[in-house]
Formats: C-alpha cells, sequence, structure tokens
C-alpha cells in the first residue's frame, strides 16, 4: 500500500486503513536474518558446492525460475552456475554486490533464472559507461590537451 493513499482519520463509520510504512523491509529483514540463521527455511540450493538454506515463498516470490521449480515440490535444488550467492542474498535484501568485471556472468545468470531486476541493472552500468565514454570523448576532442 502506497503510504499517500493512508488515511489519518475518517468520519465515523468509514473504514479507515492505516499504514505502516517500514512493515514490508521489516518482514524481509526478518526472513533474511532467518535464512541467515538456518531458521524456518524450507529448501537448500547448492552453489557450487556449498549449501545455502533459503525460503521457498521468497524465491518463488523473486523469480520465475524458482516459482515453477518450487511448484514442482523439490526441496533440493543445484545450481552449478551461480557466480556467488549474493544472487539469492539478492531476493532477500534487494541489494546486489558485485563486481563490475562479472557482470556478464551475473547477467547470464539472472536471465536463467529470469531475475529481471538483475538484467536492468546491467543495462544501466551499460547506459552510466556509455555517457562517460562519450562526455569524456566529447571533452578530449574539444580540448586536445587534456588528459584523462
Amino acid at each position: 500500500m502506497d503510504p499517500a493513499n493512508c488515511a489519518l482519520g475518517a468520519a465515523a463509520g468509514l473504514t479507515v486503513q492505516v499504514c505502516f510504512p517500514g512493515a514490508r523491509a521489516a518482514v524481509m529483514d526478518n526472513l533474511n536474518r532467518q535464512r541467515e540463521e538456518g531458521r524456518l527455511c524450507d529448501l537448500s540450493i547448492q552453489v557450487q558446492g556449498q549449501v545455502f538454506r533459503a525460503h521457498r515463498c521468497v524465491l518463488a516470490a523473486s523469480s520465475p525460475y524458482f516459482h515453477d521449480q518450487v511448484s514442482q515440490g523439490s526441496s533440493v535444488y543445484e545450481l552449478i552456475v551461480l557466480p556467488s550467492s549474493s544472487v539469492l542474498s539478492s531476493a532477500y535484501t534487494g541489494q546486489l554486490s558485485l563486481v563490475q568485471d562479472d557482470i556478464v556472468n551475473y547477467v547470464t545468470v539472472a536471465s536463467f533464472l529470469q531475475m529481471w531486476h538483475i538484467i536492468e541493472i546491467n543495462i544501466l552500468f551499460k547506459m552510466k559507461k556509455a555517457f562517460y565514454s562519450f562526455i569524456f570523448c566529447s571533452f578530449d576532442v574539444q580540448n586536445k590537451n587534456v588528459n584523462l
């Protein structure tokens, strides 16, 4: 619910809707903490020989691939292609730490897992790189004595 749509008060007899702006983040933080502690997890993901515990509902909500997989009922999945567990963590945190030189690996994995938010990051990186290249090239052409 958008906080802008939350009512602060209402006339007698009308329904009042109350919003809790931090509730979503708090739920995801708690689920991530549970995952990190291995509590209440209902599936395992094996990444390059290392096992990570997770919640099927979180993975299913973050990836159509995982949604299809968990709908089949298995509780153990092996994903040899993940560059790191940070792709799984991003489903909980909404953040992804990666080395810019490895972005192609992350985008490949994200495409496979259908994690479109990660693919969008690649597009933003490319746009930013193209923008800076354009600015620096333009600056260099106009000021031939400047070396950047």
